[in-house]
């Protein structure tokens, strides 16, 4: 420690905070106005995060969060001075920017004075479950999921509206069966599926579905067909975003 004291290092310590929450006001600002200006456009991103991502170096989920933050602050401006001045930290300020507006922002700027980063954190969770307590859930939106696995493999999630998801599966089962009538069409003699095979015969359906040329015998079966149209409007979404911590991805559907 040299010639300084555990005291003194506390206070430099505390000292220094307060000039780094200072200067992340100061990055927030112009993050806002850059955003604003669509700075990040002519330079051929996609969105702010997306330019912060390949300038600054932060990973997508970092880059958002700070877009985020940055824009809650222009129209909270007790929050904004109180981080300026290092009356609050900043972790403190990204948590009530979750709940905050200009008519409760005082109040809940005084209230973390009372509190750690992690229990402001646990406060406003709280607090706006509170506040939607009385509203609906908000429906989901219609996404696909993409996520590589370490042994090469590729985990798809898709969230639909109930009939979408039900022509999913019909179409799953109906690409199961023709492949398994195809494969006892061409055998000598026809062999029974063992009853534990039944989740790998639901992934070879899966796969079948995605090998159907358009040639394919139109059976039926439309909902080949249509499953092609469906996989059509997902291919059709755009990339909202990517996480390099797990190699998610992730597509908003229009």
């Amino acid at each position: 420690m040299g010639m300084f004291s555990v005291e003194e290092l506390g206070q430099e310590i505390a000292v220094l905070a307060v000039h780094i929450d200072a200067a992340t006001h100061r990055l927030l600002e112009c993050i806002r106005h850059f955003d604003e200006a669509f700075g990040w456009a002519e330079q051929g991103a996609t969105s702010c995060a997306h330019w912060l991502a390949w300038r600054v170096g932060w990973d997508p989920a970092t880059a958002r969060e700070k877009v985020r933050v940055a824009r809650a602050l222009g129209k909270l401006p007790v929050i904004d001075q109180a981080l300026k001045t290092g009356k609050l930290s900043y972790a403190k300020a990204r948590a009530l920017t979750r709940v905050a507006k200009p008519e409760t922002e005082g109040e809940l700027v005084a209230m973390s004075a009372y509190a750690t980063g992690a229990q402001l954190e646990r406060l406003c969770r709280g607090y706006r479950r509170a506040l939607a307590g009385d509203e609906p859930p908000a429906p989901e939106e219609r996404t696909v999921r993409r996520r590589d696995l370490p042994g090469g493999m590729v985990r798809l999630e898709i969230t639909l509206h109930p009939d979408e998801a039900d022509l999913v599966m019909r179409a799953l089962d109906c690409a199961r069966e023709r492949k398994h009538a195809n494969e006892l069409a061409g055998a000598s003699a026809a062999i029974p599926v063992p009853t534990e095979n039944a989740a790998r015969d639901h992934d070879d359906g899966r796969v079948a579905l995605g090998d159907c040329s358009p040639r394919a015998p139109t059976d039926p079966d439309v909902q080949i067909s249509r499953i092609r149209l469906l996989v059509l409007r997902l291919r059709c979404g755009s990339v909202d975003a990517v996480d390099d911590s797990d190699g998610r991805q992730r597509v908003t559907l229009q």
